[in-house]
C-alpha cells in the first residue's frame, strides 16, 4: 500500500489548490444539482471571483475544473461555469475555455448582476441553474457590490450555496444581512442606515476576535515546536 502523506504543508497546500473546487461540487450537491437526471445543461455562476480563491492561471484553471468531470451525472451533457467579479484578472477574461469533455467556463471582470432582458437577448436561458458565492463578507466594505448582485437573485429565487469564514460570520452579520435583504427584495420592509453600520460592526468586531484567537494557536504551536526542537 501507498504510504500515506501526513505532512500538514502538504495537506494545506492540496487544500487550497481544490478548495474552490470541491466547493463548487459540494454546492451543486446542496442545490440538486449534481445527480439530476433531468438536467442536459447546467449554468452555475461563482459571484465575486478573484485570483486568490476561486480562479488561479488559467492552466491551472483549466487543470482544476476538469476535476469535475467525474462528478457529473451521465445524463448531463453540459457544465458551464460563469466566474464573474470586479477582481476577476483580466488576463483571465478571454472567452469560453474547455476544461473537460462537458465542462467549460469563461471568466469576466464586472459585478455580476443579472439581468434578464440580457439573457433573453443573448439566446441564453433567462436564469442560471445556481449560484456559488464564497466567503462574501457582506459586513464588509463590499456589502453595497453584494447588494447589487444578490437582491435580483433573491427576486427571481435563483438557488444559491453560500460560505463563510467561519460559524460566527455564517450565524451572525451574513444571516442576517441575507435576511434583510430577501426582505427588502420582496417589500416586506426596508432596512435603516443604522441597522445596516450595527450589522457591519458585529461583523467587524467577528473578525477581530477569530484573528485574536488564531494567534494564540499560532504562538501555542511556535512554543511547542520549540520546545521539541529544544528536546
Amino acid at each position: 500500500p501507498e504510504e500515506v502523506i501526513t505532512d500538514s504543508s502538504f495537506q494545506r497546500a492540496v487544500a487550497n489548490r481544490m478548495s474552490s473546487i470541491l466547493t463548487i461540487i459540494y454546492g451543486m450537491q446542496q442545490m440538486n444539482l449534481l445527480n439530476d437526471p433531468t438536467k442536459k445543461h447546467l449554468h452555475i455562476v461563482v459571484p465575486g471571483a478573484n485570483n486568490w480563491n476561486e480562479l488561479k492561471s488559467e492552466t491551472n484553471n483549466i487543470h482544476r475544473l476538469k476535476y469535475i468531470e467525474q462528478f457529473l451525472h451521465p445524463n448531463l451533457e453540459s457544465l458551464h461555469i460563469s466566474f464573474i467579479g470586479p477582481e476577476v484578472p483580466t488576463e483571465l477574461v478571454k472567452g469560453v475555455v474547455k476544461a473537460s469533455k462537458r465542462v467549460t467556463f469563461h471568466c469576466k471582470n464586472t459585478v455580476y448582476v443579472f439581468d434578464s432582458q440580457a439573457s433573453a437577448e443573448s439566446g441564453r436561458d433567462k436564469l442560471p441553474d445556481g449560484l456559488v458565492i464564497m466567503n462574501p463578507g457582506l459586513h464588509s466594505d463590499y456589502y453595497d457590490s453584494w447588494k447589487k448582485t444578490l437582491k435580483p437573485v433573491f427576486k427571481k429565487l435563483i438557488p444559491m450555496f453560500i460560505t463563510t469564514w467561519n460559524t460566527h460570520e455564517e450565524q451572525g452579520p451574513t444571516a442576517l444581512h441575507l435576511h434583510h435583504m430577501f426582505e427588502e427584495t420582496h417589500h416586506f420592509k426596508k432596512m435603516e442606515k443604522a441597522r445596516i453600520d450595527e450589522l457591519h460592526d458585529q461583523g467587524e468586531k467577528l473578525v477581530e476576535i477569530i484573528e485574536e484567537e488564531e494567534e494564540d494557536e499560532t504562538e501555542a504551536e511556535n512554543v511547542v515546536k520549540i520546545k521539541e526542537i529544544a528536546n
